[in-house]
Formats: C-alpha cells, structure tokens, sequence
C-alpha cells in the first residue's frame, strides 16, 4: 500500500501550464530535468458500479512497455490536498486480451470487490505528461505532472490542463504551502476533482450512491 499526498492546480491553457517551470524558479524551487510520457488510462468498473459504490477506482495505465493496475480510494481533497490510500501492481495485457484481469491481483482486493461480477471499461483518458522534481533548499520534494488530458467517453470528449504535485519528502504542510505559493504567482484555480470523478461525469455514471 502506498498513500498518495497530492495537490492539483488547473490551468487555463497548454500556454498557460508551460509557465509552472519558471514560476517555480522563481519562487526559489530547485527543478530537476523533465521527462515526457504519453499515458492512456483505462477506468474500469462492474456494470453495477461496485467498486465505485465501495470507495474505490480502478485504473488500467498504459505506458505501452509497461501495463500499471492501480486501486485507489476516491478521497475528496481537504484544504487543497487530496490524501488516498492506492494500491499497484504490473500486469500483462494488451487490448485483445480484453478486460479479464485476474481478481487475485493487487493481494486479492479486486477480488474481494468485485464479488466474481465481470470488469468493463468506463471512459478512457490520454494524457501528454511532463514529470519533473521540484525541490526546497529545506529538503523536501515533490514530483510535479504537467498534464494535457483527454477524456473519452460515449458521452463526448473534454481536455484541460492540470499541474499535480505529489509529495516523495515532507509532509502535506509543505506541499499545501507551495501549491498555494504557485497559485498565486500564476493566478490559476486548485483543482477540487480528480481525472476519476471528471470522467465518470462525461460517461454519466456517477451513481447516487
């Protein structure tokens, strides 16, 4: 198990989320050198949403040399700081194999979830990431995603453009404290709803329940 500290700020253009970078250095943050990946997220759940109902998302990463299965707990965010128990494992999949993921992954939890009901994909998200460290002089790190998002779902499309800091040393006091540094030398708004909730929106099935 691992605990996901993270904080999310939205932003209103790509234009716009390339300027991260040099407000960070500006604010005396120490940047290490950026990565890009090409993601596509596939979200599944049961027809009867079980897993939603239960306080969970499942999410299949595809990094394409790389399959990710990652169970997380859906945790509003608190003060701008969004904390979640998540879980993951590297599959073996590809799209002709379908969604017949073996339920005794993940330490049988899917399976104790699932109830033996069959998995199928809800909506789909692509993102072009820039991952990169952003450091204090104090010590603490934060790994900083510059994300170009896509969701996909029968419903329709969207994008936005979101920066996500999750937190590797320190705690959440420090983490809060430079997203909020960020927000206002960019003037962007704190994300309040993760990559999850948008898509199940878009898809139209957030249940009431």
């Amino acid at each position: 198990m691992e605990l996901e500290v993270e904080a999310k700020l939205v932003a209103p253009s790509a234009a716009a989320l390339a300027r991260l970078p040099g407000a960070a250095e500006s604010l005396g943050y120490h940047l290490g050198e950026p990565e890009r990946v090409m993601v596509v997220d596939h979200y599944l759940d049961t027809e009867d949403l079980n897993l939603h109902r239960a306080g969970w998302a499942l999410r299949l990463r595809d990094l394409g040399t790389r399959k990710l299965l990652t169970l997380k707990e859906r945790v509003p965010p608190r003060d701008g700081i969004a904390k979640r128990r998540e879980y993951e494992q590297e599959v073996h999949w590809d799209e002709d194999s379908g969604w017949a993921i073996p339920q005794d992954v993940l330490e049988g939890r899917l399976r104790d979830l699932l109830h033996d009901s069959s998995l199928a994909p809800l909506f789909l998200v692509r993102q072009d990431r820039t991952l990169f460290p952003l450091a204090a002089d104090t010590g603490e790190w934060c790994e900083v995603a510059l994300d170009r998002v896509a969701w996909e779902a029968a419903a329709g499309t969207e994008t936005a453009f979101e920066a996500e800091l999750e937190l590797y040393r320190g705690d959440e006091t420090w983490l809060r404290k430079v997203a909020e540094e960020l927000r206002a030398e960019l003037g962007w708004e704190p994300g309040a709803v993760s990559k999850y909730e948008r898509g199940l929106a878009l898809a139209g099935l957030a249940p009431s329940a």
